[in-house]
C-alpha cells in the first residue's frame, strides 16, 4: 500500500464508482415500493443541499472513513495479523457503524445494512490493495455516498 495509485486503477474504479450506485438507484426506482416526493425547492436551496451533500457525504465521510478504516486500522491489522483479518475486521466494524444511521430499524433492516456495509467495506479494502492507495477507494466511497445519500 505504499505506491501511488496507478492510472489503470483510476480508469477502473471511477466508472465503477458511478455505475454501482446508479444500478442500485435504478433498482429502487423500478422495483421498490414507495412514492417519490417533490418538495418544490428553489434553485438556491437545491444548490445549498448539493454543496452540503458534496462536503458532508462525499468528502468528509468518504475520505474520512477510508482514511480511518483502510489507511489506519487495516494497515495496523495487516502488519500484525495478515491481509485476511486486515480486510475483514475493519469491514465488519464499518458495517456495524452504519447501523447507527438507521431510523426505526427492524431486525431485517439491521441485518441487511450490516451485510451490505460489511460487503462494501470489503470492496473498499480490495480496491485499496489492488490500487496500492486509499484514494481510489475514497473516491469510490465519496461518489457512492453522493449518489445514494446526497
Amino acid at each position: 500500500m505504499k505506491k501511488p495509485a496507478s492510472p489503470r486503477a483510476w480508469a477502473v474504479w471511477i466508472p465503477v464508482a458511478v455505475i454501482l450506485p446508479a444500478l442500485v438507484s435504478l433498482y429502487f426506482i423500478f422495483f421498490a415500493d414507495g412514492v417519490f416526493a417533490n418538495r418544490h425547492l428553489d434553485s438556491a436551496t437545491i444548490k445549498y443541499i448539493f454543496a452540503c451533500a458534496i462536503f458532508s457525504a462525499c468528502l468528509a465521510a468518504g475520505f474520512g472513513e477510508e482514511l480511518l478504516f483502510r489507511g489506519f486500522v487495516m494497515r495496523i491489522l495487516e502488519v500484525r495479523f495478515g491481509k485476511i483479518p486486515a480486510v475483514l475486521v475493519p469491514s465488519i466494524i464499518f458495517g456495524m457503524l452504519h447501523i447507527t444511521n438507521m431510523q426505526n430499524p427492524n431486525l431485517l433492516d439491521i441485518l441487511l445494512l450490516f451485510v451490505a456495509g460489511t460487503s462494501v467495506g470489503i470492496t473498499f479494502s480490495l480496491i485499496c490493495y489492488q490500487s496500492g492507495s486509499i484514494f481510489p477507494g475514497a473516491v469510490v466511497h465519496g461518489i457512492w455516498n453522493l449518489i445514494i445519500i446526497g
